[in-house]
Order: C-alpha cells, then structure tokens, then sequence
C-alpha cells in the first residue's frame, strides 16, 4: 500500500441535497473540524463523502479533495457502499490516496445509475470504462 498506516478509517457522508450545499470541497453539514476530529481519534484515514461533489480524505499528512463525477441518478441506494468498496480495493492495491479517491467517486457515480443496491454495483471493467470516457471528456473539454 502506498500510504503506509492507512489501515483503519471513517466515512462521514454529507449527501448534498442543493446546489448550495454541493459548493466548494466541503459539506455544508459536516466541517472539516469535524473530520480532523474524528481523524485526531485514532483512525489513519477519515474520508469525507459528499456525493457528486467529490471525496475529502483526511489524513496525518494533510487533506486531499477528488472532484465527484456527474450522472444521472436513478436510486442512490448503495452508493456509498460502491464508494468504500472502489476506495478500498484501490487502496488495498497500492493507489496513492488523490486515485483511490476518484475510483471511489467513480464507484459511487455509477451505483446510482441503476434502481436497486446490487444492480447498481459496477463492475472492474465497467469502472475503469466510466473512468476512461470521463478522462476523455475532460481532456476534450479543457483542449
């Protein structure tokens, strides 16, 4: 794993319910103090979870923002389980901290495309598929 200590966590989640509170890499409803917080409690890895509006992770180290991923929402029922389960597996496969997190978003952007807590868990092959698409519409968009 490439960040070394990272072996327990907490999610808090903060799913924005409007455009003000999607503003900026922080929730309205939980602070940053209340990450550092929990993350000043013993756990190596504090992620905060905010739905299209990307991921903050907290660690020792500093803080590190992944911006969230559009989609269309059918059933957010198992979106955030999608996102733990990419965010590990990343980890857990030696990804630094800023791609765990956007495999993360990835995961739980597409869970919600779907009606249903397992219908909606995407696959390896259809994550790393969304993640190439959305690579290739960013670098369309910014050249």
């Amino acid at each position: 794993m490439s960040e070394p200590g990272l072996t327990a966590g907490g999610f808090l989640s903060h799913r924005a319910r409007s455009p003000a509170n999607a503003s900026g890499p922080f929730g309205a409803s939980i602070p940053p103090a209340a990450c550092q917080a929990v993350l000043a409690a013993g756990p190596a890895l504090v992620v905060l979870k905010q739905g299209a509006a990307g991921a903050t992770a907290f660690t020792a180290d500093g803080v590190t923002f992944a911006p969230g991923f559009a989609a269309e929402e059918v059933d957010p029922t198992g979106a955030g389980d999608c996102f733990a389960a990419a965010l590990l597996v990343a980890l857990l496969e030696g990804a630094d901290l800023p791609r765990a997190l956007r495999w993360a978003n990835a995961g739980g952007a597409l869970a919600v495309t779907r009606r249903g807590p397992m219908e909606g868990s995407p696959t390896r092959q259809a994550l790393e598929a969304f993640l190439v698409r959305a690579g290739r519409r960013a670098h369309e968009t910014a050249g």
